[in-house]
């Protein structure tokens, strides 16, 4: 999913202090420990970096992170001991809005397809440690419409990190296709590669040892390679054909003749301003410059953006005898009503969506190319031939919507060599749009299995380059003809803009069939409803596929599903977030055996702020509430599910201060599993020493699992053996350890899953599924079939061959 653009501009915002003030020594270790930073990441901050090169790779990482981790990163800062630090973080979760954001992710997803499943077998690859007959296994059936219909040409890995910068492309004379890209980018056997795609041969090697590559660029004719650095003494130290001074006012321009480059009396200024973009127009002879209009010396994204910078002029340059060709202006920021009312302009910059950037369509009638953060919008220049033109009086009729996203980024947006098409891409979609006369006349979606992070046009062709570096570096190639996807005509102004949505999800097994729960949003009523669909059965044609939520609540959360066999009953754990930010717990019961349900509003939890799920079971729920709104005070409560269909009573509540003492929580299930019997231990927590918090809770003749201040699993025990973890893993997916034979632990970083004994605490398998991104993993009793989660609700099921 990423960040959203809000949280990206408050990174832009802070972005100095970022680079120069984070001590990222001390810190290292904290970022580690909650998941900000994986192993590999890690590794690459104890390389022979330059101190200014760690820092500039610190923010190109969380730039790339979910909202979760951007969180966490904000929390990492105030639990520093420097009061700056503190106050750094507390302005990055405020300004932000990081705490909301998460919570609104969960309302980000169609229903469009969700009773959709897919059953194409794909095998995992799997490594077997301690028995070499432990079973293979393999994907049976799944919901994730692009995994079964993935339609790229071909793909390649490309790079050796998530360092490496976005590779580019050019055809050579004899029409083959080449990619330029880097290897090992601000490493000691660091450098730039040209690629042969057709047989991924190696053509051409620069060895760039110890330097961070900002960009590459190649020309056109792939005889001249561009390359921008990072140094501690400047943020750009670079070799493009267009070269800015120090204070970003002027720009010169170079000229290359036969093998040398030099500067040229053509300069692009902006008097009093900051320029905001320049570049060459591609397959052109023209130049796009454009800057603020305001006297002070502002960007968009400058810190005082209440003061209003209205306007932004944008100016075209002819290179070939080097004049100015048209200006125009536009306004810095504007708000889109809806299809009806159109545009608005707000009353401050920060009212409304902010100009980000400009391409420029050159056609007999050309299309100027508007990115407002989520809106990307386009300006008809119908008169081609008067010097200026001001369209910050008439915008409301002559700005065009192209396409506003709902529920992501619009990004990489590009234009094809010959100024027909346009693309961008937003979540696991890239959209295309044919531009001719002054129009936009059809367009064409193409659904990704991976998050795009470069969009490019392969030259004099109907095929179009993806790079994705989010989990590993892969460039992939797919065919815009339209006979795999098919063109549409008109417009495609929206994206996740849908009547329902899925605001959460669950999943179980009921009698030993996988199940999926859906909560389902309805607009513009708020209404709230559980959808049940099996992944193996349709629940459906037995008259049990859903019911209805009553609740004041205009946020609700699905923290857990589950089906106690005992009394077949499935119970739901749902959290209700109000108006005040206030939160309540909510317990449904469904007994199929009788067809009867029964809600349960947890009055005494509606008062509290924020609700972590600790552990459940058919029988018991534990949850940890903060009560103050500072966050201050908090209180464990234990609830037993009864086995009634109504029976749910409060057994204990433990207050406390979460910053005077800490809390050690311990809650040991007997190897009889009795439901009576479960054995709960409050202390406070003085120490963080994990060894003797081993020492303290150690316990024999049961399940023990052990975790640390952050709700990091530190300790698996059974009987007399215990094994310690440093893998990260959420508290969350307690449920997912408990099982009769293995138990569980999903790597998220490198997306393997790792099964153990759950007696001997040996690690018996390994298995590679990068492909499906599981959160969690559930298995039935037999353990013969699990099904796997992603952050992006999608499941899976995986069968034991």
């Amino acid at each position: 999913m990423g960040l959203s653009s809000q949280v990206l501009q408050v990174i832009d915002k802070y972005y100095q202090k970022l680079i120069h003030e984070i001590p990222l020594a001390d810190l290292i270790d904290d970022f580690a420990s909650r998941n900000i930073l994986s192993e590999y990441e890690v590794e690459a901050f104890h390389l022979d970096l330059p101190p200014i090169a760690k820092q500039f790779q610190l923010i190109a990482i969380l730039k790339r992170k979910e909202s979760s981790d951007f969180y966490q990163f904000c929390q990492a800062l105030q639990s520093h001991a420097t009061a700056s630090i503190r106050q750094l973080g507390v302005m990055l979760q405020n300004d932000s809005n990081i705490v909301d954001l998460i919570r609104q992710e969960q309302l980000k997803d169609s229903t469009s397809d969700f009773d959709r499943i897919y059953s194409n077998p794909m095998d995992l690859p799997c490594e077997n440690i301690t028995d070499k007959n432990f079973p293979k296994w393999k994907i049976t059936a799944y919901t994730d419409r692009r995994i079964a219909e993935d339609t790229r040409l071909s793909s390649m890995a490309i790079g050796t990190s998530r360092c490496d910068v976005s590779p580019k492309c050019y055809k050579s004379s004899d029409e083959i296709l080449k990619i330029i890209s880097s290897n090992n980018n601000a490493t000691n056997d660091g450098e730039l590669v040209v690629t042969d795609y057709q047989s991924t041969q190696t053509t051409y090697r620069l060895e760039l040892p110890n330097i961070l590559l900002n960009q590459i660029l190649i020309s056109s004719d792939g005889k001249f390679i561009a390359y921008s650095v990072e140094s501690e003494d400047s943020q750009d130290h670079s070799s493009n054909p267009i070269d800015s001074d120090s204070d970003e006012e002027i720009y010169n321009i170079w000229e290359i003749q036969d093998k040398n480059i030099k500067q040229t009396r053509q300069t692009i200024m902006a008097a009093h301003c900051k320029i905001f973009g320049c570049r060459f127009i591609a397959n052109s002879n023209k130049i796009i410059v454009w800057w603020p209009i305001d006297n002070r010396n502002l960007m968009p994204a400058a810190e005082d953006s209440s003061l209003s910078i209205e306007s932004c002029q944008i100016e075209i340059w002819n290179l070939k005898d080097w004049h100015h060709h048209q200006s125009f202006q536009v306004l810095s920021s504007i708000n889109y009503l809806d299809d009806k009312n159109g545009f608005a302009k707000p009353k401050t910059i920060d009212d409304g969506n902010l100009l980000m950037k400009v391409e420029y369509v050159d056609q007999n009638i050309p299309i100027i190319v508007l990115k407002y953060d989520n809106l990307l919008t386009y300006l008809v220049v119908e008169d081609n031939q008067t010097s200026f033109i001001d369209f910050t009086s008439q915008f409301t009729t002559s700005l065009q919507l192209l396409h506003k996203c709902h529920d992501a980024l619009i990004e990489n947006l590009t234009l094809s060599h010959d100024h027909r098409l346009i693309a961008f891409s937003t979540n696991y979609a890239i959209n295309i749009f044919k531009v001719a006369c002054g129009g936009i006349h059809s367009h064409l979606t193409i659904d990704t299995i991976e998050n795009i992070s470069e969009l490019m046009f392969v030259p004099d062709s109907n095929h179009l380059l993806t790079y994705s570096n989010i989990f590993s570096n892969v460039l992939s190639r797919y065919d815009i003809t339209g006979k795999q996807h098919g063109w549409k005509k008109g417009l495609n102004q929206h994206s996740g803009n849908y009547d329902q949505i899925i605001v959460a999800s669950s999943c179980t097994f009921i009698n030993g069939i996988p199940i999926i729960a859906l909560l389902i949003r309805s607009h513009p009523k708020i209404d709230y409803k559980v959808y049940l669909t099996g992944l193996q059965t349709n629940l459906r044609q037995r008259g049990q596929s859903e019911f209805k939520i009553n609740t004041d609540s205009n946020q609700l959360l699905i923290l857990q599903s589950s089906f106690r066999e005992s009394d077949q009953t499935y119970l739901f754990l749902i959290s209700a977030l109000f108006d005040d930010d206030s939160e309540q717990i909510i317990v449904v019961k469904i007994n199929f055996s009788r067809e009867e349900k029964h809600t349960i509003y947890l009055d005494d939890t509606a008062a509290h702020r924020f609700t972590q799920l600790i552990y459940a079971d058919c029988y018991n729920l534990f949850i940890q509430q903060t009560i103050s709104e500072g966050g201050d005070e908090s209180v464990i409560k234990w609830y037993k599910l009864g086995d009634g269909i109504t029976s749910t009573q409060l057994v204990k509540s433990h207050y406390y201060s979460s910053i005077d003492d800490g809390i050690a929580f311990k809650i040991t299930i007997p190897i009889s599993k009795s439901a009576d019997s479960i054995k709960v231990n409050l202390s406070p927590l003085y120490v963080e020493d994990q060894d003797e918090m081993i020492k303290e809770w150690g316990e024999k003749e049961a399940d023990l699992f052990m975790f640390n201040g952050h709700l990091v699993l530190v300790m698996k025990g059974y009987g007399e053996q215990t094994r310690e973890f440093t893998e990260y893993f959420e508290l969350n997916s307690l449920e997912n350890l408990i099982t009769s034979k293995y138990f569980i632990i999903v790597d998220w970083m490198s997306y393997k899953i790792l099964i153990y004994d759950n007696k001997t605490l040996a690690l018996m398998q390994t298995i590679e599924a990068p492909a499906i991104k599981p959160k969690t993993i559930i298995g039935n009793q037999e353990q013969s079939l699990f099904i796997c989660q992603t952050d992006s609700k999608q499941y899976y099921i995986i069968k034991a061959l």
